[in-house]
């Protein structure tokens, strides 16, 4: 590379195919350790500029950063998204992988223990299944585990990422009146 516009122009590429292929959040952190950059304002350079190729193109594609800046992630944007939902390759989970996940979106944040009581002896290898998959996100919290979902989580199943919880029970008690209507 000749110069540090260079440098910068393929760190912007090289970020944009991350975040396609990662298809989930990434943590910036992440991210600087993949691109070997310890500066936060080029982090920031480089998502600007990402940010503006996008535009520049009038791509239906955006980035989308989390509350807190932590993480970023590449999503269709909302405008577009219901018309191409029926290209979109859904996730078939099991059954009981969706009732815990559901039972995981409604009471979060959940410690483990209570989640453990509610589902019984498989709770962790559903819960290592759902987080393998990037639908929720285990930290330690004291002697146990707290269980809350993600981002990934919000865009899969098309929720307001800033309120996951409030349009998944929204979601789901739409649904049950569709059922109960007919």
């Amino acid at each position: 590379m000749d110069s540090n516009s260079d440098m910068i122009s393929y760190h912007a590429r090289l970020l944009e195919a991350i975040l396609f292929i990662a298809e989930r959040s990434v943590s910036l952190e992440e991210i600087k350790q993949k691109l070997m950059i310890k500066d936060d304002n080029e982090i920031e350079e480089l998502i600007a500029l990402l940010e503006q190729n996008l535009r520049n193109r009038n791509s239906f594609i955006e980035i989308y950063k989390s509350e807190n800046g932590q993480t970023i992630e590449m999503r269709i944007n909302n405008a577009i998204k219901k018309e191409l939902d029926a290209f979109e390759t859904k996730k078939t989970l099991s059954k009981d992988l969706m009732k815990t996940l559901a039972y995981i979106a409604l009471e979060q944040p959940l410690k483990y223990n209570e989640l453990k009581k509610v589902m019984g002896k498989r709770t962790k290898e559903q819960v290592d299944a759902l987080e393998k998959e990037g639908f929720i996100k285990v930290d330690p919290s004291g002697k146990t585990f707290l269980l809350t979902t993600t981002l990934y989580f919000a865009t899969v199943f098309n929720l307001d990422p800033n309120h996951i919880k409030e349009t998944f029970k929204e979601e789901i008690t739409k649904r049950i009146q569709e059922l109960v209507d007919k």
